[in-house]
């Protein structure tokens, strides 16, 4: 009885770090969609809030009180894999994982492979592992791209230009052309 009293009062377990992260169905290179999942070409934006728990180089992620991850980080770079998540669909069933892998930095920065403005940059693959979907063929991906800021509660950018490009309304135009729209959620790469 009192083991059950003191595991109550244990306190929750505070991360070692979170941050605002925004998962963008964009190609990082050309702002198209790059997957063999799906014909929609309108993509797939969506924020999250990641928490890191550290053990060595082990981490855990979480999203609210999910683990979201698992993966090892080495200084300002984190490896990480998803559960496998099962989709229930009208056109049949399939599960699914997400693999992804990032350069981050907390508050005491410092990681110089970043572009300004980010404190996650990286990519996210979701591959579907098994299907009984008439819409979705097993072995497919979607590659999304991560970009986040360190302990904020919403990302203050949630897709990165490269280089030759620009930000505008919300996504990356050539360079050379006009916008009258502002950056939106988007910022210059370099």
């Amino acid at each position: 009885m009192v083991l059950l009293f003191l595991l109550s009062c244990a306190p929750e377990l505070e991360p070692d770090g979170s941050w605002a992260v925004s998962v963008t169905g964009f190609d990082v290179d050309g702002d198209t969609i790059t997957t063999d999942c799906t014909l929609d070409t309108e993509g797939y934006r969506e924020a999250f809030v990641y928490d890191l728990y550290y053990q060595g180089s082990f981490v855990e992620i979480r999203i609210g009180e999910e683990i979201f991850a698992t993966g090892r980080r080495s200084g300002c770079y984190i490896e990480y894999q998803s559960s496998i998540y099962l989709e229930k669909s009208s056109a049949g069933d399939f599960n699914w994982q997400i693999s992804g892998s990032a350069d981050f930095q907390d508050a005491a920065g410092g990681c110089t492979t970043l572009p300004d403005q980010a404190d996650w940059y990286g990519k996210e693959v979701l591959t579907v592992i098994t299907s009984d979907s008439d819409d979705v063929e097993e072995g497919c991906h979607y590659e999304m791209q991560t970009v986040g800021s360190y302990e904020q509660s919403e990302a203050s950018c949630c897709m990165i230009c490269p280089e030759g490009t620009q930000a505008c309304d919300g996504g990356c135009i050539d360079e050379e052309a006009s916008c009258s729209a502002g950056s939106g959620c988007a910022c210059n790469y370099y």
